[in-house]
């Protein structure tokens, strides 16, 4: 299995704030048909994929890191703010 997480999803809100502010620290965001493709091109069989971390936490230390996790997982999992999320993960399988 190939399992891949914080992939930088090219719709993050994060992302596109952080570049208003000058700083691209990622040369590359991916989407999903763009990653779909990438995995196929490569002999890949993509099994699944979503979209993960809503709210940065690798800057701010925040009171509650597990609460304000279950709260990100949940509004990702349920809500289309998912849509805007800053990492892709997936899991794929080789053809």
């Amino acid at each position: 299995l190939f399992y891949c997480f914080n992939l930088p999803y090219r719709f993050s809100w994060v992302m596109w704030a952080v570049r208003l502010l000058g700083n691209w620290y990622h040369d590359r965001l991916y989407g999903r048909r763009q990653t779909r493709q990438l995995l196929e091109g490569n002999d890949f069989r993509l099994l699944d994929m979503w979209q993960r971390q809503l709210f940065p936490k690798n800057r701010v230390r925040l009171p509650g890191f597990r609460f304000w996790e279950q709260v990100d997982q949940w509004l990702v999992e349920h809500t289309p703010l998912a849509l805007l999320a800053s990492s892709l993960e997936f899991l794929a399988t080789p053809n």
